[in-house]
């Protein structure tokens, strides 16, 4: 009778001890599974706001799942003028219905009304200022010489190659170099600023050749242009204006896109993504912890279940 007694308690012991580690592992499955659901499916996401000129980001914003981010401040940068559009690397839906294409520009108006189901970056689309260089001629000035003025249209690193003065250095006159309130490099070539300048020539009569003109003009005249064309990386040091008989030959003007698009080292636009590795692994040590507390509790019932007999 005190034998059956013992089988029983052990084996109700064991059920108990069963019951609770069942109860433990199905907590920590149910409590993984909510909290997956309201991270990801009813979560927030960022709005990555981004400057076109500058690739700053200016503006960041939390959004709820399906909402839409708020119009930012207007971004500004030194040579450009915003155009009141922004642009994205992936589709944007949008909550009246419909979407927007990728890399399709589009206006701020529109912001309210997209809606966000991910992490997003919109960039703003900027567009270059216009500015004029022009040249004056000083000194002992050949005859037929005449300056210039040249608009450009601003970009990052836009490089201005200056007006050859080859056809001019000769019979007796000596092209001195140029002068600016801007740096000058190789005596041939500056960077657009962001605004107007004025870029001095001197010249120098030897004798040998007919009278100099000795006249100070910047009027447009024949034989002279300019051409502009990107320049990256970091400028080398300027250099003095030195007597030379010829200098830089230049093709015939162009000017830089009017609009300046963000690149990445990729020579990409970047969307940020959510990432959801955090989040599995903290489900996977919750369900971890939850089996080592129901095999603590199993073992904790049986030697229960074993000082009884």
């Amino acid at each position: 009778m005190l034998k059956k007694r013992r089988v029983l308690v052990k084996n109700k012991t064991y059920s108990r001890g069963l019951f609770v580690a069942i109860f433990i592992g199905a907590f920590a499955v149910l409590g993984g599974s909510i909290l997956f659901k309201n991270s990801f499916a009813e979560g927030s996401y960022t709005v990555y706001f981004r400057n076109g000129a500058t690739n700053a980001t200016f503006s960041t914003q939390t959004v709820e799942d399906g909402a839409s981010p708020s119009i930012p401040g207007n971004p500004g940068a030194d040579g450009f003028t915003f155009t009141g559009n922004y642009q994205s690397s992936s589709p944007i839906s949008l909550r009246s219905g419909g979407s927007i294409s990728a890399n399709t520009p589009f206006s701020s108006a529109q912001i309210s009304d997209i809606a966000v189901h991910s992490n997003l970056t919109l960039i703003s689309v900027m567009a270059g200022n216009k500015y004029t260089v022009t040249t004056v001629m000083t000194g002992d000035v050949p005859s037929g010489l005449r300056g210039s003025a040249t608009t450009f249209t601003y970009g990052n690193n836009l490089r201005i190659n200056l007006p050859s003065m080859t056809n001019y250095a000769k019979n007796g006159y000596t092209f001195m170099g140029w002068n600016s309130e801007v740096p000058i490099y190789n005596n041939s070539w500056l960077y657009l600023p962001t605004k107007n300048i004025r870029v001095i020539g001197t010249w120098k009569y030897t004798g040998g050749g007919p009278a100099p003109v000795n006249n100070n003009s910047s009027s447009n005249g024949s034989g002279q242009s300019y051409s502009a064309q990107p320049s990256a990386g970091a400028a080398p040091a300027p250099s003095a204006p030195a007597p030379t008989s010829s200098s830089s030959s230049s093709a015939s003007a162009s000017k830089s896109p009017s609009v300046t698009t963000p690149k990445t080292g990729n020579g990409k636009i970047d969307t940020i993504l959510p990432n959801d590795n955090n989040m599995s692994g903290q489900i996977v040590c919750l369900s971890i912890i939850g089996a080592i507390l129901a095999v603590f509790a199993f073992n904790h019932r049986k030697k229960l279940a074993l000082r009884s007999r």
